[in-house]
C-alpha cells in the first residue's frame, strides 16, 4: 500500500483519538467516517496488489504446466477417441 495513504490513516486515527476526548458527537462521527474512507483505500490497494500477484503466479504456473503436458500421452488418447467417434458416426449414417 501507499505510504502516504498509511500516514493519512495514522493521522486520522490520532485526530479521532483527540476528538473522542471531547464529547462532540458530530465531530466524532465525521472523523470516524474519514478513518473508514482512508482505511478503505488502503484495503483496496492491498487487494489489487494481491490480485495482480495471484494473476502473475497463475499465468506462470499454467505456462509451465503446458510445457509438461506436451510430452504426455493424454493428447494422443484424445485424438484416438475422436477418430473412433467419427468412424461410428459414418457407420450410423450409411
Amino acid at each position: 500500500a501507499d505510504k502516504s495513504e498509511v500516514e493519512k490513516v495514522n493521522d486520522t486515527v490520532n485526530k479521532l483519538k483527540e476528538t473522542l476526548k471531547t464529547d462532540e458527537v458530530e465531530k466524532i462521527k465525521e472523523d470516524t467516517m474519514k478513518l473508514t474512507e482512508a482505511a478503505g483505500k488502503i484495503a483496496e490497494q492491498v487487494y489489487k496488489e494481491q490480485a495482480a500477484n495471484a494473476e502473475q503466479t497463475a499465468s506462470s504456473e499454467s505456462s509451465s504446466n503446458d510445457e509438461a503436458s506436451g510430452k504426455d500421452n493424454v493428447v494422443d488418447a484424445d485424438f484416438t477417441e475422436v477418430k473412433e467417434e467419427k468412424e461410428e458416426n459414418k457407420k450410423a449414417n450409411q
